[in-house]
């Protein structure tokens, strides 16, 4: 059984449709939690200002958590749920330590591995691309064996994701050309499409 990108794509944006607009409010506040870490954290460098530090690391501490919890809100989009706003809060509300602590050893991880040379950087980004969703489907895992769980969920799924990457190349360069804004509409059919894939190479690998 193959994953058929454009039929998920196709299914994705029929889901997020039927949320209304709450998934283009959510990626708004996203965007605006970027702009303010990367405008504070700017001027602060330019100005020595302490203050602009502290609201950029705040804005950007926050971020992390509602980028998490954007990818659980889709993924309950993508099981054909139909989640209220406020759950994008769900990494601060149910699991913020393990949310950071994932968040910091892959960040950790990726970065020693682009210093050393030892495996290719796409390695342990795709290693880690469904760490998120494991983390919500198992919320009685500790973190390491989420994030365990991650690798042995990717073994012989790396590829797929990236190809699945590749076919949203077009929306990527729009997104980035039009400063984020069409990312409000682009970003939760993609988030969406990622999460049926997450499902499906689940699914998958129970199967077996």
């Amino acid at each position: 059984m193959n994953f058929d990108i454009s039929a998920m794509k196709l299914r994705a944006k029929s889901l997020v449709k039927q949320c209304g607009n709450t998934p283009a409010l959510i990626e708004a506040l996203l965007w605006l939690l970027r702009v303010i870490a990367v405008m504070c954290g700017s001027l602060s460098t330019q100005n020595g200002s302490i203050g602009g530090y502290i609201i950029s690391g705040v804005a950007t501490l926050l971020l992390i958590f509602l980028l998490v919890g954007s990818e659980w809100y889709t993924l309950n989009v993508a099981r054909e749920e139909t989640p209220e706003f406020q759950s994008v809060f769900d990494g601060i509300t149910k699991m913020p330590i393990k949310v950071l602590l994932i968040s910091i050893i892959r960040s950790i991880m990726c970065y020693v591995f682009f210093l050393l040379f030892v495996i290719p950087i796409i390695f342990p980004i795709y290693w880690f691309r469904p760490v998120f969703y494991i983390a919500k489907d198992k919320p009685g895992m500790s973190f390491i064996k989420v994030m365990a769980e991650s690798i042995k969920l990717m073994k012989g799924n790396k590829m797929a994701w990236f190809k699945l990457d590749l076919s949203f190349i077009g929306w990527y360069i729009l997104n980035t050309v039009t400063l984020g804004f069409a990312g409000f509409y682009s970003l939760p059919i993609m988030k969406t499409t990622y999460a049926e894939f997450y499902d499906f190479i689940k699914g998958k690998n129970e199967m077996f």
